[in-house]
């Protein structure tokens, strides 16, 4: 009995082991790499059941249980390839004789089909190796199978992967999904720069490329778009170009430029501009007889040229005047729109779908400015003084000045000078105001002083050369003057209206450069300073009082004539007086 019991014993664990076998031959996992964003669900359908030997090949096929069989076999039969087709053999026989295989019209137009006729729940869902990075597909058994791309990351550059089809064993496959890229440059007489220095009035060209995925072939239309960002500094001058292999398309694409919505105030594009140039359908231009653009492939280029002025609204200094561009693009290939010609007056594009948007790419133009002070020999501030700020790269300036008056009534407005620079009429709540209990409106660190000294108004004036290249302007009674809007350049500043009583200065001459590398205004005068701080520049003019010499006409010589005179009045007197006395 003992002897029995052992080899029924060995026979369930042979038998057990046997299962284990089985059940691991005919259990596969689909490994898919090109794609390490965890984000992403596959599913895996099968097609067809039926046998696998150890050379991939599958026979007695019929119908899997991922797809609704009938249906899915009256709508291949309308496909001419599938026309004869009866059953899943014969179905199989087709599709194993297109001679591209999955690259083939014949298979595309099976995996189409076959999408539209899984059935909900019959199919494996992916999982994610966070060690491997790697999406798994587990549990399936021998089998054909499609696997289709059900979800997709957020984040920029995330495409539906195009339909997969696979003889399971255990198989590895990759992500079928590309992406475009974009690249933005300013174009400064052909040099091509990421930031560049401009001065206010100074139009800043600019030219976007972008890129189209590497299998454009996969889809049969293409939404494709550039959403363009400027900030408030860049006034747009509507002067778009665009290009499909060197060809000028511009008028078959969609064009807008509306108000920036974006409110934040750390936002440096607020107040700014967004332009949008988009086309419904990329690949129709392929079906227009005039122009003539080819044919359009993943190595075809789109490029977009335009410019924008800079104007009086530009961030001067460390910060500088941003331009961002993105492309928003079609990112599912198994769609199933016709193509058609691009009308001349395109309405608005309408993607199929929620597009993907690439990365943003940013250039910058930078701005300076230089302040002028007026003092006397000792140092006092110096009221009445014109300088005139000429050269050849002076176009537009914004002039700044302060004015001051006594407040002697409650129309006057007051002002408060803020740290941050500039001024409000808003007073600030102090600590000890009675009237405020709550701590958030406690603002007075905002401001220089708690209370105004004087009624306090900054002068702004926008001033654009006409016939001549420079700016006049008084200074303030602060004695301070800001030229604004100053880019590389040769210039001469002039005192062209002395304060009485004081020698004009001789004209400074000096040279802004721009070092890209560091972003930073540099000046050849030692007379023109740099702040490094704000990379603005100041210069503190001081005049000299003329000196008083003596002169022939003086009080002095008038009183000598003065007492002369009465010398000699009182002479004759006396020797008239004497006579009559003689007599």
């Amino acid at each position: 009995m003992k002897r029995f019991l052992a080899i029924v014993l060995c026979l369930i664990m042979v038998f057990s082991l046997s299962a284990t076998a089985f059940a691991e031959e005919h259990s596969h996992t689909i490994t898919i790499y090109n794609n390490q964003n965890k984000d992403y669900v596959y599913a895996a359908y099968q097609i067809f059941d039926g046998d696998l030997n150890t050379d991939g090949v599958l026979s007695n096929i019929a119908w899997g249980s991922g797809v609704d069989g009938a249906a899915l076999l009256a709508e291949l039969q309308g496909v001419a390839a599938y026309s004869s087709c009866t059953d899943a053999k014969s179905v199989a026989a087709v599709l194993a004789a297109a001679p591209l295989k999955m690259d083939d019209p014949i298979a595309k137009a099976f995996a189409d089909i076959v999408a539209k006729h899984v059935i909900s729940g019959a199919g494996k869902t992916s999982s994610y190796d966070n060690t491997a990075k790697h999406h798994l597909i587990t549990g399936l058994e021998d089998g054909y199978y499609i696997v289709i791309n059900e979800t997709i990351s957020s984040e920029p550059n995330s495409t539906y992967s195009r339909y997969i089809l696979e003889v399971v064993r255990d198989t590895e496959v990759s992500h079928k999904g590309e992406f475009p890229t974009v690249d933005k440059k300013i174009d400064e007489g052909g040099n091509k720069v990421e930031l560049n220095e401009a001065g206010i009035g100074e139009a800043v060209k600019y030219e976007i490329t972008g890129t189209l995925p590497e299998n454009l072939d996969d889809y049969v239309t293409y939404y494709y778009a550039f959403r363009d960002t400027l900030s408030a500094g860049l006034t747009y001058n509507d002067d778009v170009r665009i290009t499909v292999n060197g060809v000028d398309v511009t008028k078959y694409f969609y064009k807008e430029g509306v108000a920036y919505s974006g409110t934040d105030p750390a936002d440096p594009y607020k107040g700014g501009t967004s332009l949008y140039f988009g086309i419904q359908d990329l690949l129709a231009l392929e079906l227009l007889a005039d122009p003539v653009v080819g044919e359009i492939t993943g190595k075809t280029l789109v490029v977009v040229t335009y410019s924008a002025t800079v104007n009086e609204n530009a961030v001067i200094g460390v910060e500088g005047n941003p331009n961002k561009v993105r492309i928003e693009y079609d990112n599912n290939p198994n769609t199933e729109e016709v193509p058609t010609t691009p009308p001349e007056i395109p309405e608005k594009p309408v993607p199929t779908e929620p597009p993907t948007e690439t990365p943003e790419d940013e250039v910058e133009s930078y701005v300076t400015s230089l302040t002028v002070k007026k003092v006397d020999g000792a140092g006092n501030i110096l009221t009445g003084a014109e300088f005139t700020l000429s050269g050849d790269a002076v176009r537009t300036m914004l002039v700044t000045r302060k004015t001051f008056a006594v407040a002697t009534g409650s129309e006057v407005p007051v002002y408060w000078e803020l740290v941050a620079g500039g001024f409000t009429d808003v007073a600030p709540v102090l600590e000890d105001d009675p009237a405020t209990t709550d701590i958030d409106e406690k603002t007075i660190h905002l401001y220089v002083t708690a209370y105004p000294t004087h009624v306090i108004k900054e002068v702004k004036e926008v001033i654009t050369k006409t016939e001549s290249v420079e700016v006049k302007a008084f200074v303030g009674e602060d004695g301070l003057v800001t030229f604004t809007g100053l880019c590389a350049g040769d210039y001469v500043l002039t005192e062209s209206v002395t304060p009485a009583g004081y020698n004009t200065i001789d004209p400074i001459e000096f040279t802004i450069t721009f070092h890209p590398d560091n972003k930073e205004f540099i000046c050849d005068n030692s007379w023109i300073l740099e702040d490094q701080t704000t990379n603005t520049f100041y210069a503190t003019i001081v005049n000299v009082a003329g000196s008083t010499l003596p002169s022939t006409g003086g009080i002095g010589t008038t009183i000598f004539y003065i007492l002369g005179g009465i010398l000699v009045a009182g002479s004759l007197v006396f020797l008239v007086t004497k006579k009559r006395m003689g007599a």
